[in-house]
């Protein structure tokens, strides 16, 4: 199980042992690509040499400047949390397997479970179609309006 949280300062850490340099939170406002590269924030211009831009889905909206574009789509997935009966009973400690369903061709469903390392006492569950949904506006908060069930959960105890 990959943990984002830990990847990144372990990734941050041995970018910066190379030399690199992280501007955390600093709104971009321009970008111009060159041989050197100039990066216009609200807090300053920095030149460097290489950018390395770690905007998740943002990238689009700031490569917008450069003329640059990803072949990115932001899609809404509903995710849910189911609470564990036994309180760590669905951890790695415990070997609780993460697993992949794959419905039929027909569906294009799959269904997503991780351990409940994230967030203690409770699973993550989600599904989507083929990881494609609704687009969605990044910066507004959807709220579930629908309510997903899941029922019955058993694993047995040699796993």
């Amino acid at each position: 199980m990959l943990y984002a949280d830990r990847t990144l300062k372990t990734v941050q850490g041995q970018f910066q042992k190379l030399g690199g340099v992280i501007k955390d939170g600093q709104k971009v406002i321009d970008i111009t690509p060159g041989a050197m590269v100039t990066v216009t924030t609200v807090s300053g211009v920095y030149i460097a040499m290489s950018l390395v831009i770690t905007a998740g889905p943002w990238a689009n909206i700031l490569l917008s400047h450069t003329g640059y574009q990803l072949p990115l789509s932001v899609i809404k997935m509903n995710v849910c949390y189911w609470r564990e009966q036994i309180p760590g009973s669905y951890n790695v400690q415990h070997r609780f397997p993460c697993f992949i369903q794959l419905e039929s061709e027909e569906a294009k469903n799959y269904i997503y479970c991780l351990l409940s390392n994230e967030y203690p006492g409770l699973m993550k569950v989600w599904t989507c179609r083929y990881h494609n949904g609704p687009e969605t506006d990044l910066d507004k908060r959807n709220r579930q309006t629908d309510l997903l069930i899941l029922s019955g959960l058993h694993v047995p105890s040699e796993y």
